[in-house]
């Protein structure tokens, strides 16, 4: 296992990146999972007038480095976060897609937090304790590692307001930790530092493969589409190129 707790934030940045590419994850995270997203018809948005089947293969659980019987979710920068997404031919998901992964989940758990005490909750000693709590209630409710399970962590994701605003250009943005009657508890956020994680950050990952009717895309052309990047994001701006 990663010794995390004796690395600063840099340095266990880099180590999470390197283990995660070379292989140090649970077996259940080395697969993708299928969701199908169909579209309403929505006169109003000109990507939107007709329904749309979009298939995206994602990873039913936020990166986490170990084996099988010992492994850690890691809260990481958003740096790291793409140069892993970069290395899998991955990208980050917007918001509108952190929501559709929560509908089709196969369990619900509801969020367990800690007290914010002065920087405590970025110890990587209480992202350990709090894998620990995880586990322990994906084994009273019978769940297994590689389903979907909602209410463990936000997302850290993709959004157009970050290079758009020049309050927020280097941030990590997180969302999402939905209660088990489907609502986020923490809205789109963006000020904290890309050098700030926390141990209710994580990161899942989405195939840059999508099929759209039927068609192949590349998921980054089309979150930057001037019009189809509707397909799969709520905000009112395709996203930029970095």
């Amino acid at each position: 296992m990663l010794r995390a707790d004796s690395l600063s934030f840099w340095p266990l940045d880099s180590a999470i990146v390197s283990e995660i590419v070379r292989g140090n994850v649970p077996q259940a995270m080395r697969f993708f999972q299928k969701i199908v997203i169909r579209t309403a018809a929505v006169d109003s948005v000109a990507a939107l007038k007709t329904p749309h089947t979009i298939e995206l293969l994602v990873l039913p659980d936020y990166l986490m480095v170990g084996t099988d019987d010992d492994y850690v979710r890691m809260p990481m920068s958003p740096v790291a976060a793409g140069a892993i997404a970069q290395a899998l031919d991955c990208s980050l998901p917007t918001a509108y897609m952190v929501d559709r992964i929560n509908d089709v989940a196969q369990g619900r758990l509801d969020i367990f937090a800690f007290r914010p005490r002065g920087n405590r909750n970025s110890d990587p000693i209480v992202y350990q304790d709090h894998n620990h709590v995880l586990v322990r209630m994906f084994e009273m409710r019978g769940y297994r590692l590689g389903q979907f399970i909602s209410g463990l962590k936000k997302d850290i994701i993709q959004t157009c307001w970050r290079k758009l605003s020049p309050l927020y250009p280097h941030e990590v943005v997180i969302y999402g930790w939905h209660h088990p009657d489907g609502h986020p508890q923490q809205p789109m956020f963006l000020r904290h530092a890309d050098y700030y994680a926390d141990y209710s950050h994580g990161v899942r990952l989405v195939s840059n493969h999508v099929v759209v009717d039927g068609e192949k895309v590349d998921l980054r052309q089309l979150l930057r589409h001037p019009t189809l990047f509707k397909l799969l994001s709520d905000e009112p701006y395709p996203l930029s190129d970095d």
